[in-house]
């Protein structure tokens, strides 16, 4: 399925089981109950299959939800013959599930629109100069020139002359404000006044998001996202058109402009974690699971023999042993075709 074929379905679903409860409720105006009985069941007995259907997903990945509280809530009414509050529910939980299908793609979309206002190209002083070079070529401590109308391309201090932005794209808040020299500067921001100098303090976007949740208060995050060099970011993106030529789609822009970085979502504090110790502690992670990918060729660990929990828990475990043993010694060992594949 596209994925504009998985977004529509949640509000075509809602679509359908409002028009069932409205026609519905027209019928028994009109006298006709018995056909109303059926307009009610309808759409709720699709419904009821989808939530059946993950249900048994949830099962077989042995999880639970609150689906199985629908399904009974809903068989429990059609067993009594109250379609018309089957109908209601069935309603409640569509209008559910597009409600979040939609913060989704609000968070998706502004997301995709901060990647997508980053400049690609920044001007940064060098040798008594100004030079153009990629932002992913812009490290901790290099000054940059912004220019009137230019976006902020990464979080730093104001250098020099004062500052006038805009930030409404960051805070909602249309107000332009004034950074004085030494005062932080947010990336994504915009240079509302006349050009001035920034010096580049920490990575290239580290700022608060919030993430949406079906119920309860949003997620308050934090968005850190490096942008590639190019060599890699191109070849993301030629992976990104493989994956969508071969799911049948068209690739969009903002899968792109994705692409073309590393984008990390965390809930470490930022006073506690440093853009630059976000960053390490994920190329650390990186590392191990290399590692461990490594060291699972070495001794020949793939997936255990058939499924009974008895004979696969043995086998694991005498293979995490091995890898334990070997560990010292891994560094020994000559690079092989094997350990490429595994990598």
């Amino acid at each position: 399925m596209t994925g504009f074929a998985a977004r529509a379905r949640p509000f075509a679903l809602l679509g359908l089981t409002v028009a069932g409860l409205v026609g519905g409720l027209l019928l028994t105006a009109l006298g006709r109950e018995d056909l109303a009985i059926w307009v009610w069941a309808g759409p709720t007995v699709v419904i009821g299959a989808r939530l059946v259907w993950s249900i048994v997903r949830d099962l077989i990945a042995r999880e639970a939800g609150v689906d199985v509280i629908a399904v009974l809530a809903i068989g429990g009414a059609l067993a009594l013959g109250e379609t018309f509050a089957a109908a209601v529910i069935a309603v409640m939980l569509a209008t559910g599930e597009a409600l979040e299908t939609y913060a989704e793609g609000r968070a998706h979309r502004e997301l995709t629109a901060l990647l997508g206002r980053a400049p690609q190209d920044v001007n940064r002083y060098r040798n008594g100069g100004l030079e153009t070079v990629p932002i992913g070529d812009v490290r901790p401590g290099d000054r940059l020139l912004v220019r009137p109308g230019e976006v902020v391309p990464v979080d730093g201090v104001v250098r020099g002359a004062s500052a006038i932005l805009d930030e409404s794209a960051l805070t909602g808040e249309s107000r332009l404000v004034t950074r004085e020299d030494g005062d932080p500067v947010s990336s994504g921001v915009v240079d509302a006044g006349g050009p001035f100098d920034l010096l580049a303090a920490r990575g290239l976007i580290d700022r608060p998001i919030w993430v949406a949740r079906k119920s309860g208060a949003p997620l308050d995050l934090r968005l850190v996202a490096v942008k590639k060099p190019a060599p890699a970011a191109e070849a993301s993106r030629r992976r990104a058109r493989r994956e969508a030529r071969k799911g049948g789609h068209q690739i969009s822009k903002g899968t792109l402009v994705a692409a073309d970085w590393v984008i990390l979502v965390t809930s470490l504090q930022p006073d506690a974690f440093p853009t630059a110790d976000v960053l390490a502690l994920y190329r650390l992670r990186w590392r191990i699971e290399l590692g461990f990918k490594r060291l699972k060729s070495v001794v020949g660990l793939r997936g255990p023999p058939g499924t009974d929990e008895r004979s696969a828990r043995p086998y694991v475990l005498a293979h995490l042993l091995m890898i334990l043993l070997l560990e010292p010694l891994v560094d020994e060992f000559e690079d092989s075709p094997r350990w490429a594949a595994a990598a």
